[in-house]
């Protein structure tokens, strides 16, 4: 998602076995993200249930928002 000096964000799928014979496998997405805010290392991590396309675009505008806000904060300071 983001790969820069000051930032480097993961987005990973990960597939459940279902629970029992007959039902669906679980899908769930992760975002993990270093990022180097006032000279210290911010670790976020951000986690939902994958059940359709919208909650692959959530993950990443939330990671992304994240990190511009405290990117933003930390430059007003």
């Amino acid at each position: 998602m983001r790969n820069d000096e000051a930032v480097r964000s993961v987005l990973q799928g990960t597939r459940t076995p279902p629970r029992s014979w007959g039902d669906k496998p679980s899908y769930r997405l992760s975002t993990g993200t270093l990022a180097r805010i006032g000279g210290k290392a911010v670790s976020l991590t951000v986690l939902t249930i994958y059940e359709n396309a919208a909650d692959l675009e959530w993950i990443r505008a939330v990671t992304l928002r994240w990190i511009e806000q405290l990117q933003k904060l930390n430059a007003e300071r």
